[in-house]
């Protein structure tokens, strides 16, 4: 078991990372003082043995639980979510709940993440992550995000975690899919970090691809410490901004899509591919350094091209996004640029990589 200390700028909290350590929960809740009610915010996918399994430590801790089943889709992180589990909430015919749990991915975070900010000053808030992305990106946040329509984290709200509880084990039941998604986030920490970082990863890349649950616990540890030490760098905008790298082409892709083609991760390595092509190209990102970040990305199987898709309204979409924000590109590992002026051209050029269909 891996215990954190995590502090971004005034907030801090407890994170831990284990192997099938669900069963533990409930006598959690009772050593941090977080009351005898809890509202459990579920994504459907887990409906089963594993929220049987953290029910039942509720309940044999004498913790009474709610339980509010969501769909995790991005399409679903939208203010009528927001609404429909408030009114949940206030219809039970129980008192409120002390505490607000989310089980899943990134977009149950955020929605539970909205609910515990708004609904109650006093509502503490708790993240069990179940994908390998929620794990590293939701896990070490400050903010929940959501949806307007086909714009992407169009609202904020800022929240304060209290816990966070990382069960590797949960990762078994990920989909090939998910798993190669959340290595494009993974391999992303890797690059904006530190070399040490991204050797690792290259060294044990294959035992992440076979589910070696000891090294995924490792790569969880890193990736957590990396976002927190991006996070309280926010005087140095050059560490922080690297946490955007990859994202500018990565959301002109979802929204081109209307989140229906990708997930997260696979928007991702498409934006990482685009932008770091593109600083080659201009000359800002070192040739040693992009050939070795180009192995590692190849190494994820995931096919790159992109299936049919408006040219021109992705197109359009990154002409706004580069009037409106900064790109974020490398020079070397760990090190990064922000380029207020870009030319378009040569981000059109490389995206011929992912082979769009005129």
């Amino acid at each position: 078991m891996t215990h954190l200390n995590i502090q971004i700028n005034k907030s801090k909290y407890p994170l831990f990372i284990g192997v099938d350590n669900l069963h533990k929960i409930g006598e959690l809740f009772h050593l941090y003082k977080f009351g005898s009610r809890v509202a459990l915010i579920i994504d459907s996918n887990l409906k089963g043995n594993y929220t049987k399994r953290l029910v039942d430590s509720f309940l044999k801790n004498k913790i009474s639980v709610s339980e509010i089943f969501i769909s995790g889709g991005e399409r679903n992180k939208n203010l009528n979510t927001i609404h429909q589990i408030c009114r949940s909430i206030n219809e039970q015919d129980i008192e409120l709940p002390e505490t607000i749990l989310a089980f899943g991915g990134g977009v149950t975070a955020d929605i539970a993440g909205f609910v515990a900010n708004i609904f109650n000053d006093e509502i503490k808030y708790v993240q069990i992550p179940s994908s390998l992305i929620a794990q590293i990106e939701s896990s070490i946040s400050e903010s929940a995000f959501l949806n307007v329509e086909s714009k992407t984290n169009i609202i904020s709200i800022p929240y304060k975690l209290h816990l966070v509880w990382c069960d590797i084990g949960l990762l078994r039941t990920l989909p090939t899919r998910e798993l190669f998604s959340g290595l494009a986030y993974i391999l992303r920490y890797s690059i904006v970090g530190n070399t040490d970082f991204f050797d690792f990863l290259e060294q044990h890349f294959d035992e992440i691809e076979d589910m070696d649950l000891d090294v995924l616990e490792e790569v969880v540890r890193r990736c957590c410490e990396v976002k927190m030490s991006l996070l309280n760098s926010r005087a140095d905008s050059l560490i922080f901004q690297g946490l955007k790298f990859g994202t500018l082409i990565a959301t002109a892709l979802e929204e081109a899509t209307n989140f229906s083609l990708f997930t997260p991760g696979e928007a991702l390595i498409r934006g990482m591919l685009v932008e770091s092509l593109s600083a080659l190209r201009a000359g800002i990102f070192n040739n040693s350094d992009f050939e070795k970040f180009f192995n590692l990305l190849s190494r994820i199987k995931m096919a790159l091209k992109v299936p049919e898709i408006d040219k021109k309204s992705l197109e359009n979409r990154i002409k706004f996004k580069l009037k409106t924000q900064k790109l974020v590109l490398p020079f070397r590992i760990g090190e990064f640029s922000i380029t207020k002026q870009f030319d378009e051209n040569i981000l059109f050029d490389s995206l011929k990589i992912l082979k769009i269909k005129d």
